[in-house]
């Protein structure tokens, strides 16, 4: 069996962040091949803080196209989608996102939330924490939107939204911590047919989205969770890497060192 050169597959980075989305493309050696960046605006007013996900879709296949100009697109071998939380996107059966997304940015589920830190208890782990401020929206939204709460059958965080779009298929990459939801009385079903654990494979590239962007049918979408975790870890193994490599270099210096 023989293996693509380091050099000629290609790979994915897709960041759903608050001011734009971002995409980039390396080669198996981290070489980066290409970039793409698309802006889109933030509402704010009176405590709220909207974003449109449709728009935030379109950026992604805009930036996406910008990114990959230039690369031969059968190479894509995975895409990784990372984005901003709790930005909980409600959708419709058949993924059309009802009305605008109150972002992580919007104050007015901060009551919902201190009430829930209150009941679970205040030292809950980081996950648990997203968890608690997820369901928070939810329930917000469920009070403050009711019809829109009704005719919701899933709310996904950011990046399940972008995998469901890249894939037709709906999983639940970090899924509200279940006491939350039990707490707040809110149907398991809304966040997810499935569970994705974070770093594992989602779905495939549709059909229809390889015929958009060139990207092969079936290519595997990888849900990297939020994207200030996943630069934590990015840069947890750079920097790994970078003592790793002057860990090396000074053991050859001393060694040298030692024979002459």
């Amino acid at each position: 069996m023989t293996t693509a050169p380091e050099q000629s597959v290609l790979l994915i980075g897709i960041d759903l962040g608050t001011s734009a989305v971002k995409c980039t493309v390396h080669d198996a050696a981290g070489t980066l091949r290409g970039t793409g960046r698309i802006a889109y605006p933030l509402e704010t007013a009176d405590g709220a803080a909207l974003q449109d996900a449709n728009v935030w879709w379109q950026a992604t296949l805009a930036a996406l196209t910008t990114a990959l100009q230039g690369s031969d697109v059968t190479q894509v071998i995975a895409i990784g989608v990372g984005g901003q939380a709790p930005s909980p996107v409600a959708l419709s059966p058949t993924l059309e996102p009802l009305g605008k997304v109150a972002i992580w940015l919007d104050r007015r589920p901060g009551a919902y939330a201190a009430a829930l830190q209150e009941r679970l208890g205040a030292r809950q782990q980081l996950i648990e924490r997203l968890g608690i401020r997820m369901a928070a929206h939810a329930a917000w939204a469920r009070d403050a939107r009711p019809e829109q709460f009704a005719a919701a059958r899933w709310y996904l965080h950011s990046w399940d939204y972008l995998v469901a779009r890249l894939t037709g298929t709906v999983n639940a990459s970090m899924a509200p911590w279940s006491p939350a939801i039990e707490a707040m009385g809110l149907p398991a079903e809304l966040f997810g047919d499935a569970e994705a654990a974070v770093g594992s494979i989602a779905g495939t590239v549709s059909a229809s989205v390889a015929a958009r962007t060139g990207v092969p049918v079936g290519t595997p979408v990888v849900a990297a969770g939020v994207d200030s975790f996943s630069d934590v870890r990015g840069q947890r193994r750079l920097a790994l890497r970078r003592c790793l490599r002057v860990r090396r270099h000074l053991g050859q210096y001393l060694h040298r060192r030692r024979s002459r």
